[in-house]
């Protein structure tokens, strides 16, 4: 995915864009939030070409 695109989802994921484009990852993220709080944290990384990688971390 190009830098460009993977800073886009990035804002648009943590609530700093307006986009609608990635609508079904924001509420996904949204409700891991309502759920777990502070103790989740993503993390999406890309490199073009090669492909994206979501991690989802769960703190117990």
């Amino acid at each position: 995915m190009e830098r460009h695109k993977l800073e886009l989802i990035r804002r648009g994921i943590f609530g700093e864009s307006d986009a609608a484009s990635h609508i079904g990852m924001e509420n996904a993220i949204t409700r891991l939030q309502m759920y777990y709080g502070d103790d989740v944290k993503i993390e999406i990384n890309s490199m073009e070409g090669s492909g994206t990688e979501v991690v989802l971390r769960i703190l117990t």
